[in-house]
């Protein structure tokens, strides 16, 4: 197997259990977890169940000035739209509810179409999407989010917490432990054993080419000459690195910038109380969140929302211009800032989450009334541009272009296991 954040191919060992690290830069290339399949499944439907408690129940209560007022979890995100910030409406659906409804409606499935006499080709294409999606799926920063809004609100009226959040707190649950206890190389292996898709020989398997569908590692120009070979096991295109990596990245990066500027002079929201207006931007709301003796909050929304975009940006920068340079300075803690600028880019998607929860929240009328404003598109915009930066972005070159990925250093070695799951 090719690690995909150093390029060195090694040989994985034949283990039970436990994590398989590579023996250069410590990436886990695989988490190997006994009936990965079966547990997976169990999680999935858990999931299943918990989102559509989190959809039917009421997610919040506000009582203010003796008017109630209801809200669910898509409230937000149709106020989103009657306001005509379809961008917003659209990435909130696609984050809290279309992604992890996705993953664990495809986890689901799969064991179910794998006992069929002859399971159906388009398997392969499921196990792809779960890998894909699950960078979209933020039920943990939309829980986050609720907690900055229950503390904003506390003292402005009284907040009471409805079914809907505990099965949102499930839903939370059910993805950290279904991202521990899945492990796509078994899915793979299953799609084989029932015929729906092969491994190529072993006089065709080598060092040229990692697939970054299924990580298959092939040589294929002997056998498939067309112009973009694809891998035999799940037909992805096949490259040597990703194509245009620097390029791709340096336009997002910089496009990102651009609207880092206008995200946090422009409002993000603005409240209408007794016929005056009091636009939010982000800074203010942290500013809001100190007054009310919330420093903790405060400072978590200060380093999610202004300082790791910022910090991202320049960290992606930084790995664009020691790339293109070609230095071999301090390779291993470059890769990884890369694994940690992965990471955190989409914890600064509280501030939207917070917005969509109070615009749907406060609807009283003259009283107070939330409504969103331009900050907040050109802030969602910064954040998923910057993970399509990060994503664009092809590690790997780094070790490149230093030299460490010659001839010898491509030659395989074994990776590291740990049994226990201690990281190496």
């Amino acid at each position: 197997m090719e690690c995909h954040d150093c390029g060195l191919h090694q040989r994985l060992p034949a283990l039970d259990y436990g994590d398989i690290f590579c023996a250069r830069c410590g990436r886990r290339l695989r988490r190997i977890v006994r009936n990965s399949i079966a547990q997976s499944f169990a999680l999935a439907v858990t999931g299943l169940f918990m989102l559509a408690i989190a959809l039917w129940m009421p997610f919040l209560t506000l009582e203010i000035a003796g008017r109630e007022h209801r809200d669910f979890l898509v409230s937000g995100i149709w106020v989103f739209a009657e306001r005509g910030f379809y961008e917003l409406s659209l990435f909130v659906l696609i984050n809290t509810i279309v992604a992890p409804f996705a993953i664990w409606a495809l986890v689901a499935s799969l064991p179910l179409f794998l006992m069929l006499p002859k399971p159906p080709r388009f398997t392969v294409s499921m196990v792809l999407w779960i890998e894909r999606l699950t960078p979209w799926a933020m039920v943990e920063v939309f829980l986050l989010a609720l907690f900055v809004s229950y503390t904003k609100l506390a003292d402005l009226a009284r907040v009471s917490f409805g079914p809907a959040v505990y099965a949102l707190a499930g839903m939370m649950l059910v993805t950290v432990f279904l991202n521990a206890r899945i492990d796509h190389a078994e899915f793979w292996r299953a799609l084989e054993r029932r015929g729906v898709t092969k491994t190529p020989p072993a006089s065709d398997t080598g060092r040229r080419f990692s697939c970054h569908g299924c990580g298959l590692a092939l040589r294929l120009w002997s056998l498939y000459r067309p112009r973009h070979p694809r891998c035999p096991r799940c037909r992805t295109s096949l490259h040597q690195r990703k194509p245009q990596s620097l390029s791709r990245a340096w336009a997002l990066l910089i496009a990102a910038a651009v609207f880092y500027v206008p995200a946090n002079t422009f409002p993000v929201m603005t409240v209408v109380s007794l016929g005056r207006e009091y636009p939010s931007t982000i800074l203010g709301g942290v500013e809001e969140l100190i007054l009310l003796g919330s420093w903790p909050l405060a400072l978590i929304i200060f380093i999610a929302s202004v300082g790791v975009p910022f910090l991202k940006m320049f960290a992606l920068m930084f790995l664009l211009i020691t790339t293109q340079r070609g230095t071999a300075w301090r390779l291993h803690d470059r890769t990884r800032l890369y694994r940690l600028v992965e990471v955190i880019g989409r914890w600064s998607m509280i501030d939207i989450y917070v917005v969509s929860i109070m615009i749907a929240l406060v609807q009283v009328g003259q009283i107070a009334t939330f409504y969103p404003g331009f900050g907040a598109t050109c802030f969602a915009t910064v954040v998923v541009l910057t993970m399509l930066s990060a994503m664009s972005f092809d590690p790997r070159l780094m070790w490149d272009r230093a030299g460490k990925n010659g001839q010898r250093a491509a030659a395989s070695q074994p990776a590291v296991a740990q049994p226990d799951g201690a990281t190496p």
